[in-house]
């Protein structure tokens, strides 16, 4: 999975190995889980994370 961290909009996107957004990130499993976890990460810290410190199967 490859994910958009915008930094402006302070938000996480899924998007294809391109980097172009995926319009409904709902179809992919377990992104919802995985973007709560990189936001939580990135109001603690300040700035986007430089790494994921979980794995999501």
């Amino acid at each position: 999975m490859f994910l958009i961290l915008d930094e402006e909009a302070s938000s996480v996107r899924p998007s294809d190995s391109s980097g172009n957004p995926i319009e409904d990130p709902g179809v992919i499993n377990g992104f919802p889980l995985m973007a709560a976890h990189l936001l939580t990460q990135w109001r603690r810290q300040g700035h986007p994370p430089q790494e994921i410190r979980k794995f999501f199967a």
